[in-house]
């Protein structure tokens, strides 16, 4: 069953949202689009798969569907969950990609019986997945401010530079230099 912009979520039931990829370029990845969602999104988007569902023409994006469970009270319409994902992505950082809505539809109540055995798998592959992203991000942002910090010394070096040579300069009015009074700057010796 479609979906229209202000129809309410109804909570355990699986819903397919269908995105546009603006961008033919620089298509993001099921992967990336999931740990964006995983990360940043509301609490009440669970259970999420993504499926490339391919490019209309080459000039064109590709378009992506993205199924999950809606778990939370009811009040939510259908045009702030999509935004809600698409404010997700883009605060990854990491997916500048341009996408938009294009269709919703109305799955089944209820969520399958899930395997014991994915469970498991689950359980202990998501935190390492977690902890990985987050060695990635503490990594980069160490390079970034080890990258800052090392700019430092050189800014400093530069200022102490530029001080020296125009202490010499002014005092140098003596001998040739330019020479600075109450009455104004003299180039080229004393009066």
């Amino acid at each position: 069953m479609s979906m229209q912009a202000d129809d309410n979520l109804i909570t355990g039931y699986t819903y397919t949202f269908t995105f546009q990829d603006d961008d033919y370029v620089f298509a993001p990845s099921a992967s990336d689009l999931i740990n964006g969602l995983t990360q940043y999104a509301p609490d009440f988007i669970t259970s999420v798969s993504v499926q490339d569902v391919g490019k209309s023409s080459f000039f064109q994006g590709g378009q992506v569907n993205v199924t999950f469970t809606y778990s939370g009270d009811g009040s939510d319409v259908a045009s702030d969950v999509w935004n809600d994902m698409i404010s997700a992505w883009s605060k990854t950082g990491t997916l500048g990609y341009s996408l938009h809505f294009v269709s919703g539809e109305v799955g089944s109540q209820g969520v399958t019986p899930q395997n014991p055995v994915s469970a498991s798998v689950n359980q202990v592959v998501s935190p390492v997945v977690n902890a990985a992203t987050q060695a990635v991000d503490t990594a980069s942002k160490q390079v970034a401010k080890s990258t800052q910090d090392l700019l430092t010394p050189v800014e400093i070096a530069v200022g102490v530079v530029a001080l020296v040579v125009a202490f010499v300069i002014f005092s140098a009015g003596k001998s040739g230099g330019v020479s600075a009074s109450p009455e104004g700057f003299e180039v080229g010796g004393s009066r």
